[in-house]
């Protein structure tokens, strides 16, 4: 899903691209982030809901 290039450096420098096929994934990442957003209220009144429990 990734790729890995590495530099003989000292200290070590390694970059890492994202394949083709892992950015098929980009779409439902942006749409879990979207939903996340769209939500965060309720997210945010379920958590402080939870937290008054002890949990």
């Amino acid at each position: 899903m990734s790729r890995r290039r590495l530099f003989p450096d000292v200290p070590p420098h390694v970059e890492y691209t994202v394949s083709e096929f892992g950015n098929t994934l980009l779409p439902h990442v942006e749409a879990l982030i979207s939903w996340g957003q769209d939500n965060f209220d309720r997210i945010m009144g379920n958590r402080r809901k939870t937290m008054g429990k002890g949990m």
